[in-house]
């Protein structure tokens, strides 16, 4: 009898000490993957922020065309395509400041080569215009003094238009101020123009 009671003793205390040892290898299984679980998110969250300072530095990069910045980019494939663009955009700029075609030429991006050679197309264009504007004043600068000075309004037949018009007026209001005949104002035409002629001679 005190045989059996005594095994039912052992018994029980050794099923007790395997339930302890049990729950403490769960607890420590709970613990391990809690910690791994953790370090898991952690290494999201610095991949999602290092991510997101990428694009950053990208945009930052793209905006001025400066292409030393893409090496702070941690994704190599993102540094590479930044270093790529923003030497297209700077390549672009220089095309368009200078007119040079072979700067788009340079390029290895087939669509900002596109773009390129649209942009440069227009400024070329407006250069052009520029240039052509540029001349006429010129021109018309040269051809009314010349008139002025020969006193002699054939001359700015030359010009066309209103440039032709403004060269006669100078000329027939000088004459008329230097020989103070308001008459020869009536040979401008547009009264306004003649009203302001006649008010610069006297007649005595």
């Amino acid at each position: 009898m005190k045989k059996t009671v005594l095994l039912s003793i052992s018994l029980i205390i050794s099923m007790q000490i395997m339930t302890a040892c049990t729950s403490q290898e769960n607890t420590e299984g709970s613990l391990t993957d809690t910690a791994i679980n953790s370090n898991n998110e952690t290494t999201d969250a610095t991949s999602k922020s290092d991510e997101i300072l990428d694009d950053i530095i990208l945009t930052n990069a793209m905006n001025s065309s400066d292409s030393s910045k893409c090496s702070e980019i941690l994704d190599k494939e993102k540094s590479s395509e930044c270093s790529n663009i923003t030497e297209s955009l700077k390549l672009i700029d220089e095309a368009v400041s200078t007119l040079d075609e072979s700067k788009c030429n340079s390029i290895t991006l087939e669509r900002y080569k596109e773009v390129c050679s649209v942009n440069l197309k227009e400024a070329t264009e407006i250069a052009n215009k520029n240039e052509i504007q540029q001349n006429e004043i010129i021109k018309m600068q040269t051809v009314s003094q010349q008139a002025l000075d020969a006193k002699d309004i054939s001359k700015c037949d030359q010009l066309t238009d209103a440039a032709m018009y403004s060269c006669r007026t100078n000329v027939l209001t000088n004459q008329a101020i230097e020989k103070n005949d308001p008459t020869i104002c009536e040979q401008i035409g547009d009264q306004e123009f003649i009203d302001g002629c006649k008010m610069m001679t006297t007649v005595e």
